[in-house]
């Protein structure tokens, strides 16, 4: 039950996020829309896009799992 709603949870924060994107992209310029990208990367979950490209498969999922342990905290 704390898995599902751990992923619940996360798949609406998502959605909130695609949306302000989308409404970013939609009125506003393409530098303004990565600004807000990496703003939501830094305010979210702690990271910089460069990082989470440089990252391998095991070390995203183990990255993805200490962000959602200390977001429920």
């Amino acid at each position: 039950m704390y898995r599902r709603d751990m992923v619940i949870d996360e798949m609406r924060r998502m959605a909130l996020i695609i949306a302000k994107l989308l409404g970013i992209k939609a009125t506003g310029t393409n530098l303004e829309l990565e600004q807000e990208f990496n703003n939501i990367l830094e305010s979210e979950y702690n990271t910089e896009l460069e990082k989470l490209l440089g990252l391998n498969e095991q070390d995203l999922i183990a990255s993805s799992h200490q962000t959602n342990t200390a977001l429920k905290s």
